[in-house]
């Protein structure tokens, strides 16, 4: 009787999960202006925090509700804007391989928004700063070189192209060489 019982209770338990996920993930039409409402909100809490250290649930939700403003409203003005942010929060957070896929997301969407090719530098500066990858970040440079060759930063860009191989003494040498 007693295993018949728990049985029992398992089973509810099963059905009320069942029920209230299929509530859950039904989709409810996003508005628009409260959606836009709640990531100002987000962002201006994360950037006037006094604390050393980021709020990863608050930066986490920013990045979230980004994409869902952009995957619901990709025509929208703010769209380019907050995928940027959000690739930028990602890196705050340490999810460098998000970062990097949100902005080629941001450069595939976007080609024309100005923030594409910056985009694409952090895309190579962060495989270079943050991960050590240096192949990747050689390719993102090459890339951006390719396509944005008349850039404002295409001259920094091939300056970290250039020294992307050397060692931090190397570098230092080669810095006191072109000084003399």
């Amino acid at each position: 009787m007693n295993k018949v019982f728990i049985f029992s209770i398992v089973l509810w338990f099963c059905a009320c999960g069942e029920s209230t996920q299929k509530t859950t993930t039904q989709t409810s039409p996003v508005n628009k202006a409260s959606l836009k409402a709640e990531l100002d909100k987000l962002e201006n809490s994360l950037l006037n925090s006094k604390a050393e250290q980021i709020d990863v649930e608050k930066a986490s939700n920013l990045v979230h509700l980004s994409l869902q403003f952009v995957d619901s409203f990709p025509e929208d003005s703010n769209s380019p804007a907050y995928l940027f942010r959000a690739g930028e929060v990602s890196v705050a957070l340490r999810q460098y391989e998000k970062a990097l896929d949100l902005w080629e997301k941001m450069q595939t969407q976007y080609p024309k928004d100005g923030k594409a090719a910056i985009a694409l530098f952090l895309q190579g500066f962060t495989c270079d700063e943050q991960m050590q990858d240096t192949e990747r970040a050689k390719a993102y440079y090459q890339a951006f070189l390719e396509k944005y060759p008349d850039h404002q930063q295409a001259k920094q860009v091939q300056m970290l192209l250039n020294n992307l191989a050397l060692s931090p003494e190397d570098l230092i040498k080669s810095f006191k060489e072109k000084k003399q």
